[in-house]
């Protein structure tokens, strides 16, 4: 198993596309990023491929240096 390079932490209520269905998350780790479309963000998870609406991200922690990040996605996709 591959270590999260990045912990996504979420708004209240935030729901996210998972390979099961919709449902309620308050933090996604995440594997890989890929952008999807302009309103959602497809990532790599342990249960697969999950899909978060960019504007239901709070901030994102940078788990390889442990820096926060508020929602500078471009760093992850760049």
């Amino acid at each position: 198993m591959i270590d999260p390079v990045a912990l996504v932490v979420l708004k209240n209520n935030a729901v996210v596309t998972t390979p099961n269905g919709d449902t309620e998350a308050e933090q996604v780790a995440v594997h890989e990023f890929s952008r999807a479309d302009a309103r959602n963000l497809r990532v790599r998870t342990d249960e697969g491929d999950v899909y978060i609406r960019r504007v239901d991200i709070d901030h994102v922690v940078d788990l390889r240096t442990d820096e926060y990040r508020p929602r500078q996605l471009g760093f992850f996709l760049n």
